[in-house]
């Protein structure tokens, strides 16, 4: 089979050709529209190409190497928000007889029925079963007819079926021949749209509807459903005492539904989210809501307004935790929850801008924390990342956390950050070190309380994907586990930042400090950049005499940590581009030629607190007594 000729930067296939419209005589307007895709054929336009807006203006796409404010649609900015490309519509029309061709309201409705509600993940979404559907469509056996037949192609098996379908997705004319004329032509069987409220204390009715491989629910009833063009329906039997009602949800609509009484528990079902809504009234109604073609919501319906309570998270088991334990500002977030289980090895925070972008329980270099080394790069792909990893240890609990804040601001201009404290008396501030002069600036906002126990979990809102930085946090106890009276919010003023050079950044939000104690210190592991030419230092793992690890600069799980080194320890400081950097760190153990009297070298101490500060303006390490 030919894979070429399926994306507009390829070669077109040589028999789509006739499908295509003479361009030179029509007016062209140029455009900007950002990283948008076409509705049809859901691609991008390239620099050049012809499109067209609902109202069969014809435009060319300018190139635009940053997405920039004209790129993106506004009360004042002309550019249509909808939009195909020219060929796409082309070959979309010639496939319907005159009187049939879709109009612009038919696309509109389109538009509306599959507009995502935040930017889809690539994991949540593949064109392979879009473009399966499109080679096995009545309406491209003409274009596919040189390649294949699709009587004989369908004889396959169904694993060699789908890697040739991945092997030519995204494929464009098979896109908008099978699966989008398949919606255009639903939605003209299907002219209502339901906005309906339900009562759920009696059985359900379900329709169904496959959409870029994902199966999503159509209609839902509490009467059985008159025959529909979408799908068979399917009979929910409900429990008599429904306690929650759990919605497996992605960036189209609602997948799943699934009633929970007392003496049941949710399944996962592969869905990135899930809206959980606890049940507290006895006359159970609920509205939903659908633009056509897939469920987009459901709201329960309550006496006391106060008792409608929902979260979505991403998985259908959500923690349980007190109000004062939740740093809060939305009214809906999408959270991730982490347990503190006897797989966590530590907790990896990026950071960015001075803000956090991501948390993460490392336990191993799996394909979870390549995820979510991959997803940090993707969301501050152009701004400089710090990386704090905080080690957990046997015997020690964590046993306070606060969010430090500005006081004067809201939300996420307050710039919310986690701060930890263990039960062995070690703090970590997951952000920038902020200068002495500004401490009456900002306050902390304490998580927990006195008789609340251990934390046993974090939860954040740092995998949603319509925010970029983490504003909301919270955590979970242990009860049964005591941790002693809490201590005062760790106000450390004894740690300065280091001076930033003027227009070099703000002294509130450059510098990055961690630190660790000397006492008892056996080696250390070294953390090495070893993809830059100079193959700098970034951070070390301490191990003392106790058994107990700490970690200070930025340890980086993916990058080298084979080198070990035990005391006594020699610091040896450089410099590159104007940069101060941490060069090596060795032991005169297994080099004599090293002396403190050489240049560039430092000595630690037997005892003491080690404190090594990085920013983008380089590292240092500096000691202090006790």
């Amino acid at each position: 089979m030919k894979a070429s000729g399926c994306t507009f930067h390829r070669e077109t296939h040589i028999s789509v050709q006739m499908y295509l419209p003479a361009m030179a005589s029509i007016p062209l307007e140029d455009i900007h529209i950002g990283q948008s895709l076409c509705l049809l054929c859901r691609q991008t336009a390239t620099v050049g190409s012809h499109i067209l807006d609902l109202g069969q203006k014809q435009r060319t796409v300018l190139e635009c190497v940053n997405p920039c404010a004209r790129c993106y649609p506004s009360p004042y900015n002309p550019y249509p928000v909808v939009w195909f490309h020219a060929a796409c519509y082309s070959i979309l029309e010639n496939s319907y007889e005159p009187s049939k061709k879709p109009t612009a309201d038919d696309l509109k409705r389109v538009a509306d029925a599959t507009r995502p509600v935040y930017q889809c993940q690539e994991k949540e979404h593949r064109e392979t079963m879009s473009v399966m559907e499109g080679l096995f469509s009545k309406y491209t056996r003409e274009l596919i007819q040189d390649s294949f037949r699709q009587d004989l192609f369908g004889q396959l098996p169904v694993e060699i079926i789908t890697m040739i379908s991945e092997r030519i997705a995204p494929c464009w004319y098979l896109i908008v021949l099978g699966e989008t004329r398949r919606l255009i032509e639903l939605l003209r069987d299907n002219r209502e749209t339901q906005s309906t409220r339900l009562s759920l204390t009696s059985d359900m009715w379900m329709s169904r509807i496959k959409y870029r491989g994902t199966s999503y629910m159509a209609r839902l009833s509490d009467k059985p459903l008159e025959s529909t063009t979408i799908s068979d329906q399917s009979h929910i039997k409900l429990p008599s005492n429904i306690s929650k009602i759990v919605l497996s949800v992605d960036c189209i609509g609602v997948r799943g539904i699934q009633f929970v009484d007392h003496k049941s528990n949710p399944t996962l079902d592969g869905s990135p989210w899930y809206k959980i809504l606890d049940v507290r009234d006895s006359g159970l109604e609920a509205d939903v809501s659908c633009d056509g073609l897939v469920i987009r919501d459901l709201q329960l319906v309550s006496s006391r307004p106060s008792s409608a309570s929902y979260r979505t998270w991403s998985s259908p088991f959500s923690p349980k935790f007190y109000q004062w334990n939740f740093y809060q500002f939305r009214a809906e977030s999408r959270l991730h929850y982490l347990k503190f289980d006897s797989h966590i090895q530590g907790l990896l925070v990026c950071c960015a801008n001075a803000k956090t972008v991501g948390i993460h329980g490392f336990s191993d270099t799996s394909t979870a924390f390549r995820e979510f080394i991959n997803l940090m790069n993707r969301r501050t792909s152009k701004s400089f990342k710090h990386w704090i990893y905080f080690p957990f240890n046997q015997h020690e609990s964590i046993k306070a956390a606060w969010i430090r804040k500005f006081k004067i601001c809201r939300g996420p201009a307050s710039n919310p950050t986690l701060v930890l404290q263990t039960s062995l008396g070690r703090t970590i501030t997951f952000g920038p070190q902020f200068p002495n002069k500004i401490i009456d600036h900002y306050e902390y906002h304490p998580l927990v309380r006195n008789g609340d126990g251990a934390i046993s979990g974090i939860f954040h809102d740092g995998l949603d994907p319509a925010i970029k930085y983490i504003s909301e946090v919270g955590i979970t106890c242990h009860d049964q586990c005591d941790v002693g009276p809490l201590e005062p919010p760790p106000m450390d003023t004894r740690f300065e930042p280091p001076a930033v050079p003027p227009g070099r950044g703000s002294i509130a939000s450059t510098w990055y400090v961690n630190k660790a104690s000397l006492n008892g210190l056996v080696k250390v592991q070294v953390c090495r950049d070893k993809e830059q030419s100079h193959h700098p230092c970034l951070g070390l793992l301490l191990f003392y005499n106790d058994q107990h690890i700490e970690s200070i600069g930025q340890v980086r799980w993916d990058h080298d940590l084979t080198q070990e080194t035990v005391r006594p320890l020699y610091v040896e400081n450089g410099v590159v581009d104007g940069r101060e950097y941490i060069k090596d760190i060795r032991s005169d153990i297994y080099d004599s030629a090293i002396s403190v009297d050489t240049s560039g070298w430092q000595k630690l101490p037997e005892h003491g607190i080690i404190a090594w500060w990085f920013s983008r303006l380089g590292d240092r390490i500096i000691t202090f007594n006790d």
